[in-house]
């Protein structure tokens, strides 16, 4: 047996095993804060019991900006106890926007 086809079965297994990293989560709900000079914004889950979560925004993929009571999505990682997000989705510019503009 060559030894490229010895090795096909070991590299598939590394290969699967780090893609299954830990996934990211999501939190959706009003914006109760945004200090735009800090990155950092606080959001009140819609889900019960309405937790209010502190994220960190520097370095996320953020559509428009988030105002106070705005609907929002943010997909994030816990990094060593700090929540940092990697896309905010602003859901209620994104309902304006799409009105504003005739989109469907």
């Amino acid at each position: 047996m060559r030894p490229t086809i010895r090795l096909l079965p070991v590299a598939l297994v590394l290969s699967c095993a780090c893609g299954c990293g830990d996934p990211p989560r999501v939190i959706q709900g009003n914006v109760v804060s945004y200090e735009p000079s800090t990155k950092v914004v606080v959001v009140a889950d819609e889900e019960p019991p309405h937790a209010q979560m502190t994220m960190h925004v520097e370095g996320a993929d953020i559509g428009a900006d988030p105002l106070v009571k705005d609907l929002v999505r943010i997909s994030y990682r816990d990094r060593g106890g700090k929540l940092t997000a990697l896309r905010v989705m602003n859901l209620t510019r994104q309902a304006d926007f799409k009105k504003s503009s005739g989109g469907h």
